[in-house]
């Protein structure tokens, strides 16, 4: 985590030396200040003590640290929100896949939430076309356990292109394919899935900054709608 509790109930980030708490359970938190992996806090002597919490990357900490520190790792009874967006809405940012128990899990404790997806992993299976006014999202092979998700679904990073007809090197047949175009760093939004075989359908495609500003600049009054 990034973020521990010093003695005043200040929340701190981990440096050397430094001493805090955790402000889930109040247990002592040992800053973790290497020369590798991202200064942290861990707990000292058990394992985390909320089970939603994952291995933290720079992902996850690039989007925190876009927020005063009383929005990012808000307590909530047992669990930490990543995020608290505009509105009280909860970003819960997910970097490695998930079981559809703990996606309906949290959807019913959070309440007001959204799921915002690091798209590194696997930027190449997810493929996005521009048809005319409309967004098109395949993705093969995709994280199925998504199909599970009630809120709404953001993904930060896909590859974007087009379908062509080429021929099949393998099969030698004329066949539709993906042409690759771009890399795209913005966010993609599920609005629809017509083929849950394939999980593909029609998606929405957001500018990061935008994104960034309606749900995270809390000079903002209109958030970003999440429907």
């Amino acid at each position: 985590m990034i973020y521990a509790v010093d003695s005043l109930g200040q929340k701190i980030e981990a440096a050397r030396g430094r001493k805090g708490t955790c402000p889930t359970c109040g247990e002592p938190l040992l800053a973790k200040c290497g020369e590798i992996k991202i200064w942290h806090w861990a707990h000292v002597a058990r394992l985390e003590c909320d089970s939603w919490q994952e291995h933290e990357t720079e992902w996850h900490r690039g989007w925190k640290l876009l927020v005063p520190s009383d929005r990012a790792e808000v307590c909530m009874g047992e669990h930490r929100a990543d995020i608290l967006g505009l509105e009280d809405c909860v970003i819960e940012l997910q970097h490695s896949p998930i079981s559809p128990k703990d996606i309906r899990g949290r959807e019913a404790f959070y309440g007001k939430m959204i799921w915002l997806l690091d798209g590194g992993p696997f930027r190449d299976q997810l493929r996005v076309e521009k048809r005319a006014k409309e967004i098109f999202f395949s993705w093969s092979p995709s994280r199925p356990s998504w199909l599970s998700a009630n809120k709404p679904v953001f993904i930060h990073g896909f590859t974007l292109g087009t379908h062509l007809n080429a021929i099949n090197k393998a099969s030698g047949r004329l066949e539709r394919q993906f042409r690759p175009l771009a890399v795209s760093d913005d966010i993609l939004q599920i609005k629809q899935i017509r083929n849950r075989r394939w999980v593909s359908g029609a998606a929405k495609i957001i500018p990061v900054e935008r994104f960034r500003e309606r749900l995270l600049d809390f000079g903002q009054t209109d958030a970003l709608p999440l429907d």
